[in-house]
């Protein structure tokens, strides 16, 4: 994609589930390997950088707080930018959600980790 959009492409972003570990992190081990983590930051770096694309920012996002972004920050990880979501909008920890495209016109879109889940309590407009 990057090659597709060349000068076009200003950052890219990472957004990984914690339940899950990038598959280009798969034959390394660690405990650290899950969701978006400083090692997948300087992987996609290291990739970026020696394709050419050492211009295209690194954004970072999923279940961020104010602890993980200092862990990112003292591992060196390369991070350009921070997505902040629920962490700034705090209420004991009661009220967490994402709002993921997951099917569009019957076909299913959704990154990995994610599905429909019907909600009698809603409605089709």
């Amino acid at each position: 994609m990057a090659r597709q959009l060349g000068e076009r492409l200003h950052s890219v972003r990472l957004d990984t589930s914690a339940a899950v570990a990038d598959k280009c992190l798969q034959a390394l081990s660690g405990d650290d390997l899950h969701g978006v983590n400083p090692t997948l930051v300087k992987t996609v770096r290291a990739v970026l950088d020696a394709a050419g694309f050492s211009q295209v920012g690194i954004v970072v996002s999923g279940g961020l707080t104010p602890q993980r972004i200092a862990h990112f920050v003292a591992a060196d990880a390369q991070v350009d930018a921070f997505g902040l979501g629920s962490s700034v909008v705090r209420n004991s920890g009661t009220f967490d959600f994402t709002a993921d495209i997951v099917e569009v016109d019957g076909k299913a879109v959704s990154k990995a980790g994610r599905e429909l889940r019907p909600n009698v309590n809603l409605k089709r407009l």
